[in-house]
């Protein structure tokens, strides 16, 4: 069940603390850093980003980044204007007031257009979705050619939160943007990219917040940017962020209550048959040459089969989970996460 009265009567404490870090903020390289912070949990940072294996290295890791920094779907909810845009827009500016009221942070109006400002900005600086479809990536990158090619952001100071250090080289899809971002940090001022990092962060947050965060985020980004009639229920989306993260766990408990060892065992007992089925077709297969019943007998020795679950788990000791803090074990989660992809 879901403890609807211990996060309604936390109200806005499970995020004041971040938002201090956020305040705490003075100087582009501690922004850096706390983007690549906020990115790590999956708690606002502005880029999407990915990691993988190098396919010209497969020892080495490749991050891929692509443009963002806006709240808004599409760059074009910024640059338009005709009467829909400047209403959404009006509304947005309504759901910051909000956010920021309900955080208790101290923001005149004149400090939330800065923000959509910011954001604007960043859209025009963005590549049209479109554009970004038929047009190549940017080279790849090691962090201090990122420094040299994207000046006046701490590319290192942002990568080091997420464990992006560790890769070899980082793709920037849009390097366009990235530059624009980079030199836009310089002459912004600090307190708009404070204002502009909060609202990210409670935006990312608020789903796992008091009614009063989680209704005005639907309000805007569900019913008025999205259609939807009524949020998705708590419970359902509870089921979702622990199979999610605790997969592994959840399939432990499964196979405990329908996969008897004794019937992995016979299963694993049939895939060795047909295993020693396809060794004694080769042995007999009269069109087969000398050369081509060798590579097919090593390919098949190469083989393995995985029945009903792994036989390693994934280790889950070093993610904290606490049962009065719902946004605290989401965050942790996506950490743990990130930490383990990499």
């Amino acid at each position: 069940m879901t403890n609807e009265a211990t996060i309604e009567a936390r109200g806005a404490t499970p995020i004041r603390a971040e938002l201090a870090r956020i305040d705490a903020v003075d100087s582009p390289p501690a922004l850096a850093r706390q983007i690549g912070r906020l990115s790590a949990m999956n708690a606002g940072g502005p880029f999407g980003a990915s990691a993988g294996i190098d396919a010209t290295n497969p020892t080495a890791l490749l991050v891929t980044v692509a443009q963002g920094g806006t709240l808004l779907p599409e760059r074009d909810y910024y640059l338009r204007t005709d009467a829909a845009m400047q209403a959404i827009r009006a509304q947005y500016l309504a759901y910051l007031t909000t956010i920021f009221r309900l955080a208790e942070r101290p923001a005149t109006a004149a400090d939330v257009q800065d923000v959509l400002a910011l954001e604007t900005q960043l859209a025009r600086a963005q590549r049209p979705h479109a554009e970004s479809q038929i047009r190549a990536p940017g080279a790849p990158l090691k962090l201090h050619q990122a420094m040299r090619d994207m000046p006046g952001f701490d590319w290192q100071a942002w990568a080091e939160p997420q464990g992006f250090d560790l890769a070899t080289r980082i793709i920037f899809e849009q390097p366009d943007f990235f530059r624009s971002f980079a030199a836009a940090v310089g002459t912004t001022p600090l307190d708009t990219w404070k204002d502009w990092l909060a609202a990210r962060y409670i935006t990312a947050s608020s789903i796992f917040l008091s009614s009063g965060f989680a209704d005005a985020r639907f309000e805007f980004f569900g019913r008025v940017l999205s259609g939807q009639e009524a949020p998705r229920e708590r419970w359902k989306r509870g089921v979702s962020m622990v199979n999610g993260h605790l997969g592994d766990e959840m399939g432990r408990l499964d196979v405990k209550k329908h996969l008897p060892e004794a019937s992995r065992a016979h299963v694993e007992r049939m895939v060795e048959m047909i295993m020693r089925g396809f060794r004694e077709a080769m042995a007999e297969a009269e069109w087969m040459t000398p050369e081509a019943r060798r590579a097919a007998r090593d390919k098949l020795s190469r083989m393995s089969a995985s029945v009903g679950y792994p036989a390693r788990w994934r280790d889950y000791s070093r993610l904290r989970i606490a049962p009065d803090d719902l946004l605290g074990n989401a965050q942790r989660a996506f950490e743990f996460d990130n930490a383990d992809n990499m």
